[in-house]
């Protein structure tokens, strides 16, 4: 086993707020580089978006929540969801007449009648990234989101699908993304950790939302922020200050990790 140490970071309300990373966080990963230390992001976003907006802080991606992974130019896992399974929660959600958008590498597939949701997804994340004409049969995607009308809309659909995802919410918004249970960001960092031969004593995550609760059992350092969900922090080793009050840096000089 390799006595080096690696950092898993979520991106929203973790590392950054948007695409924007605070500065104190930014020193903390150049110090956490020069230490030499393996530092990786694991999020729910597609790949090429975290790709596009924090390569040049980290080495490799656990992302779609664990369904796609690499290291450098590696690509250590590959599950996209298989066309019987998108053709299966499309019928879901519109079902319950829900907007969704299933995310695949280069486009993102956006079904909604809310001009408000459109907007503020293409805001997200590119232009371009989001196709809103498509056949059903060229959707393809590592997972999806889901909008909602209000809390009972999202609780609805969650019933129905409770055997087979995990939806972490996007508060204040009745929105969330999907992960498909059976392959998790805890999935992502086990194969990780094989990966390097690294062990879980020398692992460490940091989280804020709901699809962060299964990355906590994976590592041996478990950090929530601040502004965590209250099941996170209960579950978490060490629960810092919010990503507004310097949260990782303090975390890390908590672990004397760094000064």
């Amino acid at each position: 086993m390799s006595d080096k140490k690696i950092f898993f970071f979520d991106i929203d309300g973790t590392l950054a707020i948007g695409k924007t990373i605070p500065e104190s966080t930014k020193t903390a990963l150049k110090k956490l580089k020069n230490l030499g230390y393996y530092l990786f992001i694991c999020t729910g976003r597609p790949y090429q978006y975290a790709f596009k907006y924090f390569q040049k802080y980290v080495d490799g991606f656990i992302s779609s929540n664990g369904r796609y992974i690499v290291y450098h130019n590696d690509v250590i896992v590959d599950k996209p969801l298989t066309q019987e399974q998108i053709r299966y929660f499309v019928r879901v959600m519109r079902k319950h007449h829900c907007g969704f958008a299933f995310l695949n590498h280069d486009h993102g597939y956006l079904e909604s009648d809310n001009q408000d949701i459109i907007q503020k997804s293409i805001e997200s994340y590119y232009p371009g990234y989001y196709l809103l004409q498509f056949d059903d049969c060229d959707i393809q995607g590592y997972m999806f989101d889901i909008y909602c009308r209000d809390a009972f809309h999202l609780q609805k659909v969650q019933k129905e699908l409770k055997d087979m995802i995990i939806f972490n919410r996007h508060y204040p918004f009745y929105s969330a993304d999907a992960t498909i249970l059976g392959i998790d960001k805890g999935y992502g960092i086990d194969q990780v950790l094989d990966y390097f031969h690294i062990s879980l004593k020398n692992a460490y995550a940091f989280g804020d939302g709901t699809n962060d609760i299964c990355m906590f059992s994976h590592v041996g350092h478990s950090i929530a922020m601040g502004n965590a969900i209250d099941i996170l922090k209960e579950k978490a080793e060490y629960v810092t200050t919010s990503i507004h009050e310097d949260g990782i840096y303090k975390a890390l000089q908590y672990y004397q990790i760094i000064d």
